[in-house]
């Protein structure tokens, strides 16, 4: 009985964290038309578009393997967010385009037609780069991959603290840091060509603002909390049913005898006492024959052989 009671307590855990679940992802609000949510996911996923292309231009271009390797980890790096940040817009249910011009959704840095993503490369550059080859091409991909580096992460560090949705929040945090960390491999790259880089429009504190990302102890502990809240009842079911099955497979099993009729059980009497019989056959000859091999002996012990008379001529003959 206790034991079915705790089964129908843990079934009854295990539904009600299911239901607690699925209220949760029922009813948290998804970012809607207009937030900066869906801006920045959708203009960073132009932003990243373009960066791929020139990726792909650069390694038809170049015989250096070291770049060749640059190219081909930026463009899977951020073809894999394009198709991260394609996805929110799927399940936020919002067009992946829209007419709103770039950067609206950044306070003071869009809402006119004419303004533009930071970083990005113009038409006539891109078409420089299609037509270079060779160092060209290289000084040219490295001197127009920094600015789109220095553009992504000032369009991170604007985003970071203006949106709620964790997803989006961490997609910030990484373009930020991972971004702003090869700026400086780009550059030496371009130091080692005897190049320059074209003026930074970095801002004075982005290296300051990216390491603030990652230290925010309050919004990871709220963070904790939420996702302790989310999934406390599945746990304690879980353990509640993983107590129960390491109970049953520690219990003796025992093998239940079915009932037998009279009549049956009489039958396999006899037949157990002839098996038995049957058995103890060999056995018993074995005995007799034995028995039968020491009297013989016993007799020819008995006997007095030099009183046996021998015929010697039998012997002459031979």
């Amino acid at each position: 009985m206790l034991r079915r009671a705790l089964w129908l307590v843990a079934l009854a855990v295990v539904v009600a964290g299911g239901i607690r679940l699925g209220m949760n992802v029922a009813s948290d609000d998804v970012p809607d038309e207009g937030s900066v949510e869906v801006g920045f996911a959708r203009d960073m996923r132009t932003h990243h578009e373009q960066a791929v292309e020139m990726a792909e231009l650069l390694r038809e271009r170049t015989r250096n393997q070291d770049l060749r390797l640059l190219a081909a980890d930026i463009a899977l790096t951020q073809q894999a967010q394009i198709g991260q940040m394609r996805g929110w817009l799927d399940v936020w249910d919002v067009t992946p385009t829209s007419t709103d011009p770039p950067m609206a959704w950044a306070p003071g840095h869009g809402g006119t037609d004419g303004d533009e993503m930071p970083g990005m490369a113009s038409e006539e550059d891109v078409s420089r780069l299609e037509a270079s080859s060779g160092d060209e091409a290289e000084v040219l991909f490295l001197q127009l991959m920094i600015r789109h580096h220095e553009g992504g992460v000032h369009m991170a560090l604007l985003a970071a603290p203006l949106v709620d949705e964790p997803n989006v929040q961490a997609m910030a945090r990484n373009v930020a840091e991972t971004q702003l960390a090869e700026i400086g491999y780009l550059e030496a790259l371009l130091t080692a060509r005897h190049a320059e880089p074209l003026p930074s429009i970095l801002p004075a504190d982005a290296a300051e603002l990216t390491a603030r990302l990652g230290t925010d102890d309050e919004d990871q502990a709220q963070d904790l909390l939420d996702l302790l809240g989310r999934w406390w009842l599945v746990g304690l079911g879980a353990v509640v049913l993983l107590v129960l099955i390491r109970d049953l497979l520690r219990r003796p099993r025992t093998k239940r005898s079915s009932p037998t009729s009279p009549a049956i059980a009489a039958g396999e009497t006899e037949v157990a006492t002839v098996a038995e019989a049957s058995d103890d056959q060999p056995d018993r000859a074995s005995e007799r024959a034995t028995e039968r091999g020491d009297d013989r002996a016993e007799r020819l012990g008995d006997l007095d052989l030099d009183r046996i008379p021998v015929d010697d001529s039998s012997f002459d003959d031979v």
